[in-house]
């Protein structure tokens, strides 16, 4: 034991481990770095995103809303952009959520619209394919 314990100082004492275990702390320091960066990135074109979104189907949903004020659609046709300026009226208001909840550092209300997203977009691989595996196996996704 005696030997080991004279090994081991007699390592730490040397210049290259004191070389490596720098390399090692700011290797982990840069990572986390880079990792920080990344995810505020990543938070920017969300957002950047977002903001899009809005603008885009505001306009869509004043463009759809001329068109039916304008009285020269069938019953279908209104019907079919009433239920499009739904959908769009949707899109806005997670869209807002989200940003609301990047600006309050509200991340549960962010997550939540991504989930309920995704659980929206299995829902319809589901009508489409029938596949039940991948369904089965994001059943346990749950915003705590």
């Amino acid at each position: 034991m005696n030997l080991l314990m004279f090994e081991l100082r007699k390592i730490v004492r040397t210049n290259l481990f004191k070389m490596v275990l720098l390399s090692i702390t700011v290797l982990l320091i840069s990572y986390f770095i880079v990792v920080y960066l990344n995810a505020q990135n990543v938070i920017e074109q969300q957002n950047i995103s977002d903001q899009n979104t809005i603008s885009s189907n505001e306009e869509r949903i004043n463009e759809l809303e001329a068109l039916i004020e304008n009285g020269q659609l069938n019953e279908e046709e209104e019907k079919r952009f009433e239920q499009e300026i739904t959908l769009l009226e949707e899109a806005v208001n997670k869209a807002e959520m989200r940003l609301s909840g990047f600006e309050n550092d509200d991340w549960e209300q962010v997550l939540s619209t991504f989930i309920e997203n995704d659980q929206k977009l299995i829902e319809q691989e589901k009508q489409l394919n029938g596949n039940t595996q991948l369904i089965e196996a994001c059943s346990h996704w749950k915003v705590i």
